[in-house]
């Protein structure tokens, strides 16, 4: 796994920057509009690209997993990852940050997405 390469951090993290750093809810309302497959392979491309950010392993997974629970709450989505495996989650990060398919996590996380409101 390499470690933030400079072509996809630049041009990617200028995407993520401008998506979740968004200086208005309003700037994020396109998401209330998605429906759970097309939210969660949004979720997956997110959690790729933070995971390509800090692609460090003590700790770093569970701070990225919570990051994206806070975000799917805040769009009236609960999301559950107790019952994924280390491994599963390893085989999806390398998926991710070696081939660029978050098809992996995107299973992981519809699997365990739920609509709340």
């Amino acid at each position: 796994m390499k470690y933030a390469e400079f072509d996809r951090y630049t041009d990617k993290n200028g995407v993520l920057r401008n998506k979740l750093g968004a200086t208005s809810d309003d700037e994020l309302d396109d998401f209330e509009h998605y429906d759970k497959a097309t939210f969660a392979k949004t979720l997956a491309y997110y959690l790729g690209e933070i995971n390509i950010l800090h692609a460090f392993r003590e700790g770093n997974g569970r701070t990225q997993r919570e990051f994206i629970i806070q975000f799917a709450l805040k769009f009236n989505y609960r999301l559950h990852f107790q019952n994924v495996t280390q491994q599963e989650m390893i085989r999806a990060s390398e998926r991710s940050s070696l081939y660029v398919d978050n098809t992996l996590f995107e299973k992981i996380i519809f699997d365990r997405l739920e609509f709340i409101k």
